[in-house]
């Protein structure tokens, strides 16, 4: 039923229109976004809801009980939506699409809230946004999370213990703006700090994280590190001391920032996040050559700019609607399949640098360019 949902969405006119469309969408569970030239506004989470208690599902269940039988599917207005909402505007950026007030269970594993707040974050500042205004947050670099945490971290440090070189970095992160900028010199650091801190606390209880074991995400850790600094998850249970978050914070502090520098030195342009990380595009077959490699990028999984290093925004998009809408976009590619051609990967510098290009978006067969070709079938010999 699902490809009905885009040829009825290619045909709709009107809000009553798009809801008729989105009723046959349900596998997979997207988020579909609604704007008219009217100013109405709205999203729907399309994925048919079964009415559940909190968890149901996630664990084998006895099913000689009738009591786990699957339940009638939720009518489409109990779904996950909003519509003109008085803030203004609306955004998505994978997290939980509902608070706790919602009635039913919401099954899936959603992203941290870093993403979506910062995005929010921007928009309130926004007044009647042009194209330019959404291309900025799509390429916004700030960390929310660095944000959050990383001064209460470097409140746990002992400085007495720090050689010249880490004091510097210590003081490099206090002054740090939570940018990941290509040229900014602190996220691989405070990457790889974080990385430690969720190992030191989590792997001696939950195991090694793998297809198998999920650990807790970052919102999670951030928590306990801004509120909980003496949980119990962060002590270690194979070792004899109590480990609070101010042992793990400096150990794990000494540690990266001794391997850091015994791999790149003292900090310099060699800590720029573009040059420590950058972001490797591989061919769909992983051909060697045919991909485009060490690119000089910002961003991370938990920014706007969702640019990692083999991952992120494979179509960047924004849309002017108007009497005659406007659309631009990129995507890290170009616009031949073939290797050999200078066309091959000619989106792929601009795409680096948040750029767009404007579409060619005709309203009638006069307004496509190039020439017309017919192609006439030959004669049977």
């Amino acid at each position: 039923m699902e490809p009905k949902t885009f040829y009825l969405l290619n045909k709709a006119k009107n809000y009553e229109d798009y809801l008729e469309a989105i009723s046959y969408f349900s596998c997979p569970g997207q988020n579909i976004i609604f704007a008219s030239n009217n100013n109405d506004i709205a999203i729907w989470q399309t994925n048919k809801l079964i009415p559940k208690w909190d968890l149901q599902g996630r664990f084998i269940m006895d099913g000689s009980k009738s009591i786990y039988d699957w339940k009638e599917k939720l009518p489409i207005a109990h779904q996950p939506h909003s519509l003109n909402p008085e803030r203004g505007y609306l955004s998505s950026a994978n997290q939980n699409p509902v608070d706790q007030k919602y009635p039913y269970f919401i099954p899936g594993n959603y992203a941290p809230l870093f993403r979506g707040a910062r995005i929010d974050e921007i928009l309130k500042k926004t007044d009647k946004a042009t194209y330019k205004d959404l291309q900025e947050i799509q390429n916004d670099n700030k960390s929310l999370l660095a944000e959050r945490v990383v001064i209460r971290l470097l409140e746990t440090i002992n400085q007495n213990l720090l050689s010249d070189d880490q004091k510097f970095i210590y003081n490099s992160l206090m002054n740090w703006d939570y940018f990941y900028n290509p040229n900014s010199k602190m996220p691989g650091l405070f990457d790889s700090w974080m990385k430690s801190i969720a190992k030191n606390t989590w792997e001696d209880d939950l195991g090694i994280a793998d297809d198998d074991v999920e650990w807790p995400n970052f919102r999670i850790l951030s928590d306990l590190i801004i509120h909980d600094p003496n949980s119990k998850w962060f002590d270690n249970k194979n070792t004899s001391e109590i480990e609070n978050l101010d042992i793990i914070a400096n150990k794990t502090f000494i540690i990266q920032t001794n391997d850091i520098l015994s791999k790149i030195g003292p900090v310099s342009e060699k800590w720029e996040w573009q040059n420590y990380r950058g972001t490797d595009i591989h061919h769909l077959a992983k051909i060697p050559g045919f991909g485009n490699l060490n690119l000089p990028t910002g961003g991370d999984w938990n920014i706007p700019n969702a640019t990692a290093k083999t991952h992120g925004p494979s179509w960047r998009y924004v849309v002017e609607l108007g009497d005659r809408p406007k659309g631009y976009g990129i995507y890290p590619g170009g616009q031949s399949g073939y290797p050999g051609s200078i066309y091959y990967d000619q989106f792929i510098e601009s795409w680096v640098k948040g750029e767009l290009y404007e579409l060619n978006f005709p309203f009638s067969i006069d307004e496509i360019n190039g020439p017309s070709v017919l192609f006439i079938p030959k004669e049977k010999s």
